[in-house]
């Protein structure tokens, strides 16, 4: 069992922070100082900045003058978030890495929380993740539910009950060795589902296990009137996204990929000729679960004209099997 040990004054880090950012500055220093609020003297911060044209390293000097533990690299042509997390961890010097989204924030005790957890599992080379407080603009959410399981794709994308979303692991949450991360790199090229992306690849090494703090370790701000760098792309994007990694997923997760992701992204595109397709991959590929398959089709209900038969079937179900609802899941 590996012990934290104490941490002496000009020591090499133990855990590098990577913050990849690209013009937003103000969002930017919101989510540095929520990383020196920790209050640990064992860590590095290193901010990617990408291309950035809006004065953000400038910004970041000035708000935080005088702190020693951050570093500011800077990449002369746009190269995406995934390939500045990569960046950021190639210069990183301590044997842990844990990354945060420059829109999202942690909570106070997020390292002290998961430390033990890594420190104290016996997986040779644990991810650490935890809850998200989603914050939608009129209150919070709180997920995922459940601590990662077994098939990490069937986790990811299979709901578990009628008003569950579907797992998580999602990058401001996670904390995890740095040797994984130089051997499992994040896909330099996906501009959405990277955070998915990586858990799912990541999840096939022998040496890898997944932990879990059960309780919100970090903010995921998605309030109306911003936008999140993920959105930029529609459902065709997922699919042929998850079409590249069905290799990496069970049949019934690639179904409840499509019918969730996939499916959910048509919808807010109100691209109502993708609803056939859709559905026929799932079918195809999988089989989905039914409550995948359900919730899919109430979903598409007001224009399928089939939205009062599974609004019945839905909650009339949940009334005899289900005291509560709880958040749904994101990504």
């Amino acid at each position: 069992m590996r012990e934290e040990q104490p941490h002496e004054k000009g020591a090499m880090p133990v855990i590098s922070v990577v913050i990849p950012s690209r013009q937003r500055p103000t969002l930017l220093v919101a989510a540095i100082q929520s990383v020196l609020l920790q209050e640990r003297d064992d860590l590095e911060l290193i901010v990617v900045l990408d291309d950035d044209t809006t004065g953000s390293a400038e910004a970041v000097r000035q708000a935080f003058p005088n702190e020693g533990c951050l570093r500011i690299l800077e990449n002369a042509e746009r190269m995406g978030g995934s390939a500045a997390r990569n960046r950021g961890v190639e210069a990183a010097r301590g044997q842990w890495i844990a990354f945060l989204d420059d829109d999202d924030t942690w909570l106070p005790g997020k390292l002290d929380k998961q430390m033990p957890l890594a420190l104290q599992s016996r997986y040779p080379e644990p991810v650490v993740t935890g809850q998200l407080r989603v914050n939608g603009g009129s209150g919070f959410l709180v997920c995922p539910s459940e601590r990662p399981t077994r098939p990490i794709s069937e986790y990811l994308f299979v709901r578990k009950g009628l008003f569950d979303g579907p797992g998580l692991v999602d990058s401001s949450t996670t904390l995890a060795p740095r040797s994984l991360l130089l051997r499992v790199r994040f896909s330099e090229g996906v501009v959405k589902h990277e955070s998915s992306d990586w858990a799912l690849r990541a999840g096939q090494e022998p040496t890898v296990g997944f932990e879990f703090v059960a309780e919100p370790v970090a903010i995921y701000n998605c309030e109306p009137g911003r936008t999140r760098m993920t959105e930029s792309e529609g459902w065709r994007y997922s699919l042929a996204w998850a079409r590249s990694r069905a290799a990496l997923m069970t049949p019934k997760a690639y179904a409840g990929f499509l019918l969730s992701h996939v499916n959910s992204a048509a919808i807010r595109e109100r691209d109502w000729r993708a609803a056939f397709p859709i559905f026929i991959e799932a079918i195809r590929r999988g089989p989905p679960s039914a409550i995948d398959f359900l919730r899919a089709l109430y979903a598409w209900g007001p224009k399928l004209r089939i939205g009062s038969f599974v609004r019945k079937w839905l909650y009339g179900r949940s009334e005899r099997s289900r005291p509560g609802k709880a958040p749904s899941g994101l990504r």
